[in-house]
């Protein structure tokens, strides 16, 4: 599959919310992550593989957008 697709995504981490509206299905996701392009974070959460530089920030603010009134625990 073409990385063109990928070129879409703007921010790291994401969501596949975010993701489907740049145009890239979950099917995608689940193609890129096996290509080891992509690494899921969490359920419905992705970032790209050489931008893992460990943003808990961002994945706790993916997180908190998928369900506002979550409560995060440490």
């Amino acid at each position: 599959m073409d990385n063109s697709i990928l070129k879409k995504i703007k921010k790291s981490p994401f969501d596949a919310e975010y993701a489907s509206t740049k145009g890239v299905s979950r099917r995608m996701l689940s193609y890129y992550v096996k290509s080891g392009r992509l690494v899921r974070l969490s359920y419905g959460v992705y970032a790209f593989s050489d931008e893992l530089g460990f943003d808990f920030e961002g994945i706790i603010k993916e997180k908190l957008i998928q369900a506002p009134q979550a409560v995060i625990g440490l």
